[in-house]
């Protein structure tokens, strides 16, 4: 059985590829082969789904490559106590990394000094004409303001677990959407109209007859013609 596993906090290892002989461990960088097995599906590492494949193998080979990202943004907090979750610091970093066709974001929250990774998320496409907006609100969560394409951004909270929160796209129609801090120390979205990307835009309703008459064209009168130009009378048929 192949499997991408993604271990919990209090395992020393946080991803590893495990197959039949061959394990990877995740956090090392290079490019590494794969038996592909039947029914298996590649991981996506964000997300944290495992999908286990329990087929033989087809034959074929998965070829994959463990690579960083560019770091645009990093900081370290500290975790509020009473909050239950493990360890002392968090550290989140923001990455982009390119593709051929465009750069992604991503959001990693990890604890340094224990050297577990919640979390690589991608947050989406990265229109890297700026850098994106961040605040740490009371309870040192993350809110992440980024711009996806042109007047497009998108919104994302994450916990000190690297869960997602919240998460909302925004539309540039006149207000560009920013971070704000509020009076109780959290943090909003100013400006900007909320808008759902996946959602299918509502057909266009063509106007009925009614609702538009198209006006009857009217003959235009023949003009009468001036005195000057009036042909010459003939004197000689008088």
């Amino acid at each position: 059985m192949c499997r991408n596993q993604y271990v919990g906090a209090d395992a020393q290892l946080h991803h590893f590829f495990k197959c039949p002989g061959q394990d990877f461990d995740l956090r090392r960088y290079g490019e590494a082969k794969v038996s592909r097995f039947a029914g298996q599906a590649i991981n996506r590492f964000g997300a944290h789904e495992q999908h286990n494949g329990d087929g033989p193998a087809d034959g074929s080979q998965l070829a994959f490559e463990i690579t960083d990202g560019r770091v645009l943004w990093q900081q370290t907090v500290g975790v509020p106590p009473g909050s239950g979750l493990p360890g002392r610091t968090r550290s989140y970093s923001l990455l982009a990394h390119r593709l051929p066709a465009s750069t992604m974001l991503y959001l990693r929250v990890e604890d340094p000094d224990r050297g577990v990774i919640y979390c690589t998320t991608q947050l989406g496409r990265y229109l890297a004409t700026g850098t994106p907006g961040v605040l740490i609100d009371h309870g040192n969560e993350i809110h992440i303001l980024h711009a996806m394409a042109p007047k497009e951004y998108l919104y994302s909270h994450f916990g000190l677990d690297g869960k997602v929160r919240t998460q909302q796209a925004y539309r540039d129609w006149g207000s560009r959407p920013a971070l704000a801090p509020t009076d109780d120390g959290g943090v909003r979205v100013v400006g900007g109209t909320p808008y759902d990307p996946k959602a299918t835009p509502p057909e266009e309703k063509l106007p009925g007859l009614g609702e538009h008459p198209v006006p009857i064209p009217k003959s235009a009168p023949t003009p009468t013609p001036k005195k000057e130009d009036r042909p010459p009378e003939n004197l000689l048929s008088r």
